[in-house]
Order: C-alpha cells, then sequence, then structure tokens
C-alpha cells in the first residue's frame, strides 16, 4: 500500500530491481514563472473577475536529493552510484479548485510529469472573490488543488490517491504584488488580516540533552540544513519552507541513524525525545522503600519491537536513591503499534521490557517476584498490602 502522507513524497523499492526505488509525490504546488513566484493571477472586476492559476504534481530537485540521502542512511548496503529514484506509474483523473470546500472547477493535467494543471475560472460572487484574496495574501484553508489519482503501488495493485495544495499555503511569506489586478472602479472585498508567520524557526533539543545519547543532529528543510551538536544541541535556525522539516539523529551508541519528519507551528520547536528515536525509562521504588526494605535490585532487559537497540541492565535502588531513569534508543516508526497517534511527539517505547526483581527485606530476606513484562516506559514498582504480617509480590503481566 502507498502511504497518505500529505506534505511527504512516498518512497518504496521496487520489487524488479533492488537498487531502484519508486516515489509518489506529496502535495500539489505551484506553476512558476520567470520571476519563481507562482503563476496565478487575480483579476478584481466586480461580477467579472477571473482567477488563472497553474498547478504541477511532482518532485522537485532538493527534495529528491533529500530522499536519495535518506534511502543511504537508511539502507546503508545500497551503492550511491547505482541508486536510481524514478516516479511510479500514475495516471492523474482529475485535477480540481476547490474554494473553501467547494469545487469550483475541474481541469485534466498534462498526462505526464509534472502532470500541469491548469485554470482560468470567473469569480462571479464577492465571497468568492473575497476567499481567493484572502488566499493570494497568504490565508490557508481558502483555495485547494486537489489531484486524484490511480498509482501502482510496491504491491504491483494500482489504487486510488488524492493529494492536496493549499494556494494560501504557496503565498506563505510571499507579496501579492503583481498577482493582482484591479479594473477601475472594481470594488475590492476587505481582507482579513493575515496572521504573523515567522521568516525563520529556531530549533534545539530540550531540556537534559547532555544526558542523551546523542553525537548530532541533521535537520534540512527544502534546501536548507543545519547541525545540532554537543554539548547543548541547539539552537539553530532554518528559514520557513514548504513541507516537513527531515530530522536525522546519529547516537554515541553507534547503531544505523534514525530518521523522522516534522512540522513546525511556530517560530520555535523543542525536539523532543520521540523526534530524535529516544524514549526515556522510569524506574520508580519509592513504594517499596516505604516499606523500609533494604534494596531492589532489577534486572531490565528492552527487546526492540523494530529498529530500535536492545538493551540489558541490572539497576540497584537503595539508600537515598529509589528511583531511576536512562534513555533507550527505539528508533520507532510513524505507524508504530506502541505509540500514542493522537498525540505526536509523545514517548513510544516501541518494544518490552522484561523486568526481573530481586528484594531484600529488613531481616534480610529476599523477594523474587515473577518477571513480567511491560509497555508502558513508566515502571512503578509497588508493594501490595501485607497480609498477616508478611510482605507479598505485586501482581504483574508475567510470562
Amino acid at each position: 500500500m502507498i502511504g497518505t502522507d500529505p506534505t511527504e513524497a512516498t518512497v518504496f523499492p521496487d520489487p524488479q530491481d533492488a537498487e531502484r526505488f519508486l516515489y509518489v509525490p506529496g502535495d500539489p504546488t505551484p506553476e512558476l514563472g520567470p520571476n519563481g513566484a507562482p503563476s496565478l493571477t487575480l483579476l478584481m472586476a466586480g461580477a467579472h473577475s477571473r482567477l488563472q492559476l497553474g498547478a504541477r504534481w511532482t518532485v522537485d530537485e532538493a527534495t529528491l536529493d533529500r530522499l536519495r540521502r535518506r534511502l543511504l542512511t537508511q539502507h546503508p548496503e545500497l551503492n550511491s552510484a547505482r541508486l536510481s529514484l524514478q516516479p511510479a506509474p500514475a495516471r492523474v483523473r482529475e485535477v480540481t479548485l476547490l474554494l473553501k470546500g467547494r469545487e469550483l472547477a475541474h481541469s485534466s493535467s498534462s498526462g505526464f510529469l509534472p502532470y500541469a494543471a491548469v485554470f482560468a475560472i470567473p469569480l462571479i460572487t464577492e465571497e468568492d472573490r473575497a476567499a481567493a484574496l484572502r488566499a493570494v495574501h497568504g490565508t490557508e484553508g481558502e483555495l485547494t488543488v486537489r489531484y486524484t489519482a490511480d498509482v501502482q503501488g510496491k504491491d504491483g495493485c494500482w489504487q486510488t490517491v488524492t493529494r492536496e495544495g493549499d494556494v494560501g499555503r504557496w503565498f506563505r511569506g510571499r507579496s501579492a504584488d503583481g498577482h493582482l489586478l484591479f479594473a477601475p472602479g472594481a470594488d475590492t472585498p476587505p481582507v482579513s488580516p493575515t496572521p504573523d508567520l515567522p521568516t525563520a524557526v529556531t530549533f534545539h533539543v530540550g531540556a537534559r540533552a547532555r544526558d542523551m545519547p546523542l553525537a548530532f543532529v541533521t535537520l534540512a528543510w527544502g534546501a536548507e540544513t543545519a547541525t545540532l551538536g554537543p554539548p547543548d544541541f541547539g539552537p539553530a535556525s532554518l528559514g520557513t519552507s514548504k513541507g516537513p522539516v527531515e530530522v536525522t539523529t546519529r547516537y554515541t551508541t553507534g547503531g544505523k541513524p534514525y530518521t523522522t519528519c516534522l512540522i513546525p507551528d511556530g517560530d520555535t520547536h523543542d525536539l523532543t525525545p520521540a523526534d530524535l528515536g529516544l524514549c526515556e525509562v522510569v524506574l520508580d521504588a519509592e513504594g517499596w522503600h516505604e516499606r523500609d526494605v533494604r534494596e531492589v535490585r532489577a534486572h531490565v532487559i528492552y527487546r526492540a519491537a523494530e529498529g530500535g537497540t536492545d538493551d540489558e541492565r541490572t539497576v540497584h535502588l537503595r539508600g537515598e536513591t529509589w528511583t531511576t531513569r536512562w534513555w533507550l534508543v527505539t528508533r520507532p516508526s510513524l505507524d508504530s503499534s506502541t505509540s500514542d497517534p493522537s498525540t505526536p511527539g509523545t514517548p513510544t517505547l516501541a518494544g518490552t521490557l522484561e523486568v526481573s526483581l530481586k528484594i531484600t527485606l529488613p531481616d534480610g530476606q529476599t523477594l523474587m517476584p515473577p518477571r513480567f513484562r511491560a509497555t508502558d516506559p513508566h515502571l512503578t514498582l509497588t508493594p501490595p498490602p501485607a497480609e498477616d504480617g508478611e510482605t507479598q509480590e505485586a501482581p504483574h503481566d508475567s510470562d
């Protein structure tokens, strides 16, 4: 099946050639004029107003270069000189122009990359003219170009995909000058002020970066790149660009790098542990400390379910220390079954913890509770209520 990420091109291996990969473009982009600006003209002439614009559905060279780098990072066995990245077979059914979700016009595409489409339509109502004017001033959600296409996926089956490009986003940070024409005496509808948009976004790793097993972090946004390195891992700024930011993390513990994509929502962005392919484990035995036990020894094995790095360690909780924490390199996938898709950026274990405990009581006797498994990285070791003067084991999902 083909992924449905609305902004990033989807890449999958060609089943016929191990060194060939196919891609499906992400969002449509504007046809560009000689000056590099979107090819769009809005004539404001009352009931005779017209909108003309061009769109394309393809992947630019900067994105292709980024995709090649990602493939070589994720597949070190590939030969960079022989790696081939080609468009997947596709047939564009239609291209639709939508105004606030309502279909305004249809167009056919050129039938081949870049699947160019052109619209030239009247804007009869004042509502339509106002919405188009807001889009040219950078307001999103007003005017959208939708491509509907049949694409041959990695399993060889054809399936229908849709991709949408927001005209307001095309004009993000751009001036409307050169795109607006006003007929003499034409009334101009008022334009809602465009929200202040950042000209650059500053990235940095959140608190406790020095405790994380990070070697360095590379950011790529369009043609711009930046690197965050020790000891504080930031800050670094990149100019705003269309589409997601690609974040690649390398670790002091070795192993393959981890790459993910994110979309900033302001002029600063804190890279979370999940963005960096990390998850923090917290082991809390304060409940046993309140029973005056001498020590809780925990043998913890992390078994990664995906591309994470397995880990095994023994920790001793005693004296003044009854809570400990450490980082795991989990490298979770976007569709990880152990992640919470409703809360992007939240830590995900992407695997299982196997915990064996040995508890030393005040009189020197020891308890050996059954080994248990957990998928929650925050482990609270709570003893059960004592019965008949004896401390009993807490119930666990044991083997």
